[in-house]
């Protein structure tokens, strides 16, 4: 351990202990506080090593969640994007069907024209050869 403890004995102590006795108590006493903070250290440890664990499977069940909840969205977008492609496409044959039967009345309505037109040319023409 890197940490010193400093441990002082009153010189009343040390006068009644003397200075050998006085320095193996505090040997004794710096080896009992070392191995309590290493026991503290070690279990502190131990219990961030379990708060780790438990936010890894915490954020692993949440990653889940996440997961399954994009998967439906996806597919929910999924339907919806069909959905209205399907509307937009038969939006357009509607429309292309009408556009078709519009064009094809207004050709008749021009052959049509075109006939009364003609044909009046021709009756012009053919009453104006008659009457010369």
């Amino acid at each position: 351990m890197s940490d010193v403890t400093i441990i002082l004995l009153p010189d009343s102590v040390r006068a009644v202990l003397g200075e050998a006795a006085s320095r193996d108590l505090v040997e004794v006493l710096n080896s009992v506080l070392g191995s309590g903070q290493d026991r503290v250290l070690d279990r502190m440890d131990q219990k961030f090593a379990a708060l780790e664990a438990r936010f890894d499977r915490a954020i692993t069940a949440v990653e889940a969640k996440l997961n399954q909840a994009n998967a439906a969205l996806e597919a929910r977008f999924d339907r919806t994007i069909a959905a209205l492609e399907a509307k937009l496409d038969r939006a357009v044959t509607e429309l292309r069907a009408e556009i078709d039967s519009k064009v094809s009345r207004t050709e008749a309505r021009l052959i049509k024209w075109a006939f009364a037109f003609w044909a009046s040319g021709v009756t012009a023409l053919v009453v104006a050869i008659l009457l010369k």
